[in-house]
């Protein structure tokens, strides 16, 4: 309260409310209700009671609409009557929004269905910075080297890219892949002996090399050693940076047909698509690629850069204008 009357915003942009507390949108108001409130959903919490996953605790199964109903059996034992409450208090604090943004069109549908009103949400995807990026001269070498960039986490399906490099057995022999990541010590337990545990063959035979984490300044200089991203997360991703950057360097992408994946990976237009989960798939298909390199030049050429950091904050301030009562 005390930083809003010092500053005397007419407008208060907000990427989140995790951890925070969706309280801070009414105190906004109350301290001036002429303030613009924005509000960025970059997830899916106030959706899914299951941390947002939109996936069955138990199943696995994604989530199929973001109604209130369809969300009751991830209570994980909690009655509907509580899930109502959570229901409604997250929908009480965000009728203190003037105006909510979404980074794709899949997340926006998904909070329509959810109760947020059509007019009230709008899709500006995340701006990326402007990469100076060189044509690639043309190569007679094989476009057989993949790259998993990210967090090692357990919704990011690093565990079925991995099974299915084993499922290929010797023919993945021509394959290299790598993995730029990191925080698997913070995985629960189960999950990093199974990727240690599959990791140990293809690390043994060359296969597969664990380049560790990475600082922002060093992603071009990696995603220019590698021709393909992978992109295999299990959940429904919102807009994976990880995409807009492999775009912004030219390379195509690989990853699971669902959410807001498949709407930024055009299927044989500037990536691939595959079905998600499916181990056998995403072998049989690097294997495939990584003997034709004419494929990878028809989707490199393909991609269009993604939206700069500039267009994004020119959209996002014409919302500002069209919502605000002051002068932003």
């Amino acid at each position: 309260s005390e930083l809003l009357r010092t500053l005397k915003p007419s407008v208060v942009h907000s990427h989140h409310y995790f951890k925070f507390g969706l309280e801070y949108l009414k105190i906004i108001k109350q301290v001036d209700p002429s303030i613009c409130t924005v509000l960025t959903l970059h997830e899916y919490f106030a959706i899914c009671p299951n941390a947002g996953k939109m996936m069955h605790p138990d199943t696995g199964e994604l989530c199929r609409s973001g109604a209130f109903d369809s969300h009751l059996a991830c209570a994980g034992g909690r009655s509907e009557d509580d899930l109502w409450l959570r229901f409604r208090r997250f929908q009480n604090y965000f009728a203190y929004v003037d105006q909510f943004i979404a980074p794709s069109e899949f997340l926006r549908k998904r909070y329509i269905e959810w109760g947020i009103a059509a007019d009230r949400i709008s899709t500006v995807p995340n701006g990326q910075p402007s990469f100076d990026i060189q044509p690639e001269p043309p190569t007679e070498r094989p476009r057989n080297r993949f790259g998993f960039f990210g967090q090692m986490s357990e919704h990011k399906g690093l565990d079925v890219l991995l099974n299915g490099l084993l499922s290929l057995g010797s023919q993945r022999q021509n394959l290299s892949v790598e993995i730029h990541g990191a925080n698997l010590e913070f995985q629960p337990k189960a999950f990093r002996k199974k990727i240690k545990k599959l990791s140990k063959a293809l690390i043994a035979d060359g296969t597969l090399r664990l380049m560790g984490r990475y600082d922002p300044n060093d992603l071009s200089a990696r995603m220019k050693q590698i021709d393909w991203v992978c992109v295999p997360s299990v959940w429904y991703e919102n807009a994976p940076l990880v995409i807009q950057e492999a775009f912004a360097h030219g390379r195509p992408v690989l990853t699971s047909g669902i959410g807001g994946m498949k709407e930024m990976v055009k299927h044989k237009k500037n990536g691939i698509c595959l079905p998600v989960g499916n181990a056998r798939a995403w072998g049989e298909t690097m294997a495939e690629l990584a003997d034709n390199p004419d494929v990878w030049t028809q989707l490199s050429s393909g991609i269009e850069p993604p939206m700069n950091l500039r267009e994004s904050c020119n959209r996002l301030v014409e919302i500002f204008k069209s919502r605000s009562r002051g002068t932003p």
